[in-house]
């Protein structure tokens, strides 16, 4: 994994905010029968899944997650615990069925497109994207709906914000 100085992953983090903020969690309607929280686990969860799949989370997905975990519970949410609560998911039903349960979580929300930003962020952000990592993009992007040309025009985007 490429190195980062405390600068350069502070100006990530920052950049990496803004791509979370393009497209608000308020700005999309939930279907009834989902609770916010449940939504917004779900987009967390796509994110980590990302991170998750090549075996190793690096320090700059941590703080990554840490950093959406923030901006979509607030104060109310703790990285470590809902870390520890995804991995232990994950170790239990696995890759596919997790990526399969957030895909239904996030069916009808309009938040499909949200998630997959945030999951192209993480997978970009440690300036490596792995093989595995584009593989669960490619798998996220049809579960959730999120076509071929837009998850392109995602990627683009979210790559800009990081890069320029």
């Amino acid at each position: 994994m490429r190195e980062f100085s405390e600068d350069t992953v502070a100006q990530l983090v920052e950049q990496l905010n803004k791509v979370t903020q393009g497209s608000p969690v308020s700005q999309a309607k939930p279907r009834e029968e989902a609770s916010e929280v449940t939504i917004r686990e779900a987009m967390i969860e796509t994110a980590f899944l990302v991170a998750a799949v090549d075996g190793n989370i690096s320090d700059i997905e941590v703080m990554q997650f840490a950093e959406t975990v923030e901006s979509l519970f607030g104060a109310n949410g703790d990285p470590k615990e809902i870390l520890q609560a995804m991995a232990k998911r994950l170790d239990g039903e696995g890759w596919d069925a997790r990526a399969k349960s957030v895909a239904r979580a996030l069916a009808g929300t309009g938040r499909g497109e949200q998630a997959y930003r945030l999951a192209v962020a993480v997978a970009f952000v440690d300036d490596v994207v792995e093989h595995a990592e584009v593989a669960a993009l490619d798998l996220l992007a049809t579960a959730l709906e999120v076509g071929d040309t837009r998850a392109h025009e995602i990627m683009a985007e979210v790559r800009k914000e990081l890069f320029g």
